[in-house]
């Protein structure tokens, strides 16, 4: 983890994220290791992600681009993003990105859960 960035949230949010009370698994590759995190919160700019402590720690660096695979209950889809705040909470890891890749489509499952009542 960034150790600058712990605690740090980063400028004010644009619009208001939406909390999930569905499941989103979230598959992604970062420095040569594969992970699977939880989408935590999504707005049309960015999302929050939680992973579980595990023997391999994600050192995740804030500016850091990374590619996602999210399964959404509308299908699975990808994105990318750049890391924008880290922190550890207990046993999670928890961080958020501002999206840098996202389809328009609004029939695309990402845009379909930042539009549902999920």
């Amino acid at each position: 983890m960034d150790s600058e960035s712990k605690g740090s949230r980063g400028p004010r949010r644009r619009e208001q994220r939406k909390d999930l009370t569905t499941f989103c698994s979230v598959a992604f590759q970062y420095a040569g290791e594969s992970f699977r995190a939880i989408l935590q919160n999504i707005s049309a700019h960015g999302a929050g992600f939680r992973l579980e402590v595990s023997p391999v720690e994600p050192d995740l660096r804030v500016g850091d681009e990374v590619n996602f695979a999210v399964n959404t209950p509308y299908g699975s889809t990808e994105c990318s993003g750049r890391i924008v705040w880290t922190s550890k909470v207990g046993a999670f890891y928890i961080w958020g990105v501002e999206f840098t890749r996202i389809s328009d489509n609004p029939e695309d499952p990402i845009r379909q859960l930042i539009e549902s009542s999920f």
